[in-house]
C-alpha cells in the first residue's frame, strides 16, 4: 500500500502532493471483523514543525482512498517528536 500511495502522490498532478511522496515511510490498513470502514497507519518523516504537512498528508490520503477505493474509513498520520494528524474518509 505504501508504494500505491506514493505513486499517487506522484501522479495525482500537485506539486506539494508529488514532495509529499518522499516523506511517507510506510502506510499500513486494516479491516476490523464486522465493519466496512477501514483503519489505515501513515507513518511520515514530518517532525513537530511541520505539523500542517502532516494535517496535509492525513486529508490526502482520505482523497485517495475515496477516490481510488470509494471505501469509508480513518487514517491516522504519525511522524516523529509527536507529530499526529487525524481525517476520515
Amino acid at each position: 500500500m505504501t508504494r500505491d500511495f506514493r505513486s499517487y502522490l506522484k501522479a495525482d498532478g500537485r506539486k506539494a502532493d508529488a514532495a509529499m511522496a518522499g516523506h511517507v515511510l510506510t502506510v499500513y490498513l486494516r479491516n476490523p471483523e464486522g465493519t466496512d470502514r477501514t483503519e489505515a497507519w501513515v507513518r511520515v518523516t514530518y517532525g513537530v514543525m511541520e505539523q500542517e504537512d502532516a494535517d496535509r498528508a492525513a486529508r490526502v490520503f482520505a482523497r485517495w482512498r475515496s477516490s481510488v477505493y470509494g471505501d469509508h474509513g480513518h487514517v491516522g498520520v504519525t511522524g516523529p517528536a509527536k507529530t499526529d494528524a487525524e481525517a476520515d474518509w
